[in-house]
């Protein structure tokens, strides 16, 4: 074997070894999300209770996933690959979880070797690449199932960036090869694969992917001219050295991703306005949104330093002090400063610098989309520049600190003891700088196990959350939702009640306060609530519905029609209405009426015992004995415990044969 071809081979060897360790460390330290639930942070709006997304992959659901703009954004390939989850894996969470951990280790192994393959370093790259792996900062994305837009758009993202090198190395190779009419150094055999036609479209497609799954991505045009720069060195600006290429032809060849880039921003404004997602002035004045961003980015750059008090959910605050807005946008300055001075003897500083602030512009809250101030999640992408500009800065010390070949074997003899100390400690640097970087991913991998063990379930998540920041007005309204569906009503209302010291416009912390006070028999309680959140949204069904159940338990029937029929009118495909109308319309003697409304109930949801029982009771009324036993039969199938039912049932037995009793004996 001729020695490079050995070299190669050694290479190559260290490089798989290298990918097998990224991979089974990631898997490690996030295999507990196999065991975790489905949490009531969005994922049973956008999976559980998703009938599109429930179906699998049908027809209709990709006509859907390709024209909605459901959940502020229009991502059809993020809702494909939940339909596809729900195809092959059911409802088991734990799949659901191994399909997001595949994807962020495949996103580590691309970064691993897309970053090897432009800058041919490879211990850099691995160090890059585990990092990623391993913040907890990223843990977010992994291990939130309704986050799968992240781990997805990194995907597509990432492979962008190995097509568009491929393009960049066969673009190079064929102007040095001044290939003649008999030939050239790109064999014919290999031409559509070393073409760069080929490789430029397939980056060009998979950045359409990348938007098609989260359109954050827009940004990666600049992207592409930063590495343009640095590390393929296709741009160089006169001011330092000799171009090679000028910067117009580079822009201009980047007019097709420029183009998607438009598109998506316009498609994802229209979505997001339309879904009445953008917060307006009122709500988040421009003064607060401002002065945000600069803190924003400080507050990141502090938590990819000092990961802990990590949470779900940052609420936006009222306002940001003075001193806070000025400090902020002080150290951006001096950093930016800092790198643009080496921006020709450390062009990967202003690279890795441009790349996090540029990346993370979308989501830095100037088009406001919700109320958090920041989110771990949308530094997924974006860290990566952060690492590279450390890993790289650290090396390139180490490396500078030592001597050439030459001033090594000279410097001892000529600089006498001290000289030589010297020497050893350059010597010991590198020792000691894989010490600190292994102590630094032992204690990101630890880190990042803790934090991901938060997101086991609901009830872990919103308590650590409320833990780090007492007064989350989100956290508290979701843990209340927990508590009040796992039958801890008291504990419940007082997540709602604290919501409601914090905002007392929350329609949503009203509603369930005051369907959690009906089920605790304090009714009339449960109508001021009901009353306030249907004042801050007249036109909210479930609020409607929830009334017209009060009023029913307050035996104000006329009043219980009213808010029903309201509530059906608003949302023509909720039962629970129809089921609370029958029982008034029953109360005022409309048995037929309340019959239409029961079975209506049955159509669209015939897995509610409820309806079976109040339906078996309206054929008692009617002497239907049979007909009542068998609805309460269906109603002891669906809830065996349920004694009432069964005591119902029995009664129904009992009366149909006493009336067959009675028939006989006129007979």
């Amino acid at each position: 074997m001729k020695p490079g071809g050995l070299k190669s081979f050694v290479e190559s060897r260290r490089t798989a070894l290298l990918c097998l360790l990224l991979a089974a460390v990631t898997y490690v330290v996030y295999w507990q999300a196999s065991g975790f639930e489905f949490t009531n942070y969005d994922e049973f709006t956008m999976i559980l209770q998703n009938p599109f997304v429930l179906g699998g992959v049908t027809l209709n659901g990709l006509f859907w996933a390709l024209t909605t703009s459901w959940f502020e954004y229009w991502h059809p390939l993020t809702w494909l690959s939940h339909m596809l989850d729900c195809e092959l894996f059911g409802l088991n969470p734990g799949w659901h979880h191994l399909v997001s951990l595949g994807f962020h280790v495949a996103n580590t192994l691309l970064l691993f070797s897309v970053l090897q393959r432009m800058t041919r370093a490879m211990w850099r790259s691995a160090m890059v690449a585990a990092l990623f792996a391993l913040h907890p900062l990223h843990v977010e994305s992994v291990a939130w199932i309704a986050e799968r837009k992240d781990v997805l758009s990194a995907f597509f993202f990432l492979l962008t960036l190995w097509a568009y090198c491929l393009y960049a190395e066969c673009g190079m190779r064929k102007q040095e090869s001044n290939p003649t009419p008999s030939g050239s150094r790109i064999t014919d055999h290999a031409s559509h694969r070393s073409s760069p036609r080929f490789w430029y479209w397939t980056a060009v497609v998979m950045f359409a992917c990348g938007l098609m799954c989260k359109p954050m991505l827009v940004t990666l045009p600049f992207v592409l001219i930063l590495l343009d720069y640095w590390p393929l060195r296709r741009l160089s600006f006169p001011a330092l050295h000799p171009s090679t290429t000028p910067l117009l032809p580079l822009v201009l060849e980047k007019l097709p991703f420029f183009a998607l880039t438009a598109a998506s921003c316009a498609i994802t404004y229209l979505g997001v306005k339309a879904g009445g997602s953008i917060l307006s002035a009122e709500k988040v004045p421009w003064t607060l949104r401002l002065g945000n961003v600069p803190v924003s980015y400080v507050r990141y750059l502090g938590k990819m330093i000092w990961p802990t008090d990590l949470i779900a959910m940052y609420p936006m605050p009222s306002h940001w002090a003075g001193w806070q807005v000025g400090g902020a946008v002080l150290v951006l300055v001096l950093i930016s400063l800092s790198v643009a001075l080496r921006g020709r003897s450390a062009p990967y500083l202003i690279v890795g610098w441009l790349f996090f602030l540029g990346v993370l512009f979308p989501t830095i809250g100037i088009v406001q989309a919700g109320f958090q101030s920041i989110a771990d999640r949308y530094t997924y992408i974006p860290s990566i520049g952060i690492f590279i500009a450390v890993v790289w800065a650290v090396a390139e010390w180490n490396s500078g600190a030592g001597v050439s070949p030459v001033q090594t074997s000279v410097l001892p003899a000529a600089s006498g003891p001290r000289a030589g100390r010297a020497l050893g400690r350059r010597a010991a640097r590198p020792t000691l700088l894989a010490g600190i970087a292994s102590v630094a991913l032992l204690l990101c991998g630890y880190l990042t196990w803790v934090q991901a063990g938060y997101w086991r379930n609901s009830l872990a998540l919103w308590t650590h959350c409320l833990a780090v920041c007492p007064d989350n007005v989100v956290a508290h309204y979701n843990l209340g939702y927990v508590l009040q569906h796992s039958n801890r009503p008291s504990e419940a209302m007082e997540q709602y009640r604290a919501v409601l010291r914090l905002k007392p416009d929350h329609p949503d912390a009203n509603l369930n306060l005051g369907i959690a006070l009906i089920g605790s028999r304090r009714v009339q309680e449960a109508t001021n609530h009901l009353e306030s959140a249907l004042r801050i949204r007249p036109d909210y069904a479930r609020a409607q519905g929830a009334m017209g159940l009060a009023l029913l338990e307050l035996d104000d029937y006329a009043g219980a029609v009213t808010r029903c029929g309201e509530a059906i009118r608003l949302d023509p495909d909720a039962f629970g209405p129809y089921v609370d109308m029958g029982r008034a319309l029953s109360a005022q003697g409309k048995s037929n009426d309340a019959l239409r409304f029961y079975a209506e109930g049955l159509r669209l949801n015939p897995a509610l015992p409820q309806t079976h029982y109040y339906l078996g009771l309206e054929w008692m009324k009617r002497g239907a004995f049979d007909q009542a036993a068998a609805s309460f039969g269906e109603a002891m199938r669906l809830a065996p415990t349920w004694a009432e039912a069964r005591a119902q049932y029995q009664r129904a037995l009992n009366e149909a044969e006493q009336s067959q009793i009675n028939t006989d004996a006129h007979r």
